[in-house]
């Protein structure tokens, strides 16, 4: 052996003998033991992590919570409201009886709340007609009869077509009055709507027209 050789290995025996005694000072172990405990720590993070959510909605089921959840979007806006009116209006123009036509409307699903749309735009497309058509007292009865929302609907209608009757003309005056009339011959409307009066002077010739045209049906 030359003494080239013979420093070559001193060296490496020398650089391992070191290297050990580092990692024993150091308090370092070997590679795959310090990949294995990373692997661990981020494994023991994740549990943790995954088990938060679930002991969130376990403390609020036991405190008698409820998780909130995302309700149904309602659409409010006057665009919503033209379109229900152009879908009735459309639906009672294009109904060839007033059974078709009721049904057709029953199917729509009004929504809650927006049941008198439905009541004036059968009285502004009967107050419209030359003359009065049974067409629409039958529909404002077969409502009246299927939900009491309708005729309490068609109660407050009345109401309000009253008050301003002196502003219709004399045709849709008739025709509005014809309608109503039929709904109390029928008993669709309950006769308490007629305790309303007027007393302005100026609204008793319009008032006396409409209770004319009433008892003329």
């Amino acid at each position: 052996m030359t003494l080239t050789q013979t420093s070559y290995y001193s060296y490496e025996e020398n650089e391992r003998a070191w290297e050990a005694a580092r990692r024993e000072m150091l308090g370092e172990g070997s590679d795959d033991e310090t990949g294995d405990e990373a692997d661990d720590e981020s494994g023991g993070a994740s549990d943790e992590e995954e088990d938060e959510p679930e002991q969130e909605s376990a403390e609020m089921t036991n405190a008698g919570g409820k998780i909130p959840t995302a309700g149904p979007i309602v659409d409010l806006t006057e665009t919503e409201l033209v379109n229900l009116r152009r879908t009735i209006y459309l639906t009672i123009m294009s109904s060839a009886s007033f059974e078709e036509c009721s049904h057709k409307l029953a199917k729509l699903r009004i929504p809650s709340g927006y049941e008198q749309e439905l009541c004036n735009m059968l009285i502004e497309c009967c107050a419209n007609e030359r003359s009065f058509q049974r067409y629409y007292g039958l529909m404002g009865q077969r409502f009246c009869m299927m939900k009491r929302v309708y005729q309490n609907a068609f109660d407050d209608t009345f109401l309000s077509n009253y008050t301003t009757i002196h502003r219709l003309e004399t045709n849709k005056l008739r025709n509005v009055a014809k309608f109503f009339s039929h709904l109390l011959q029928t008993d669709a409307l309950p006769w308490t709507c007629l305790e309303y009066e007027m007393w302005d002077g100026g609204l008793q010739r319009a008032a006396h027209l409409f209770h004319d045209y009433y008892y003329q049906y």
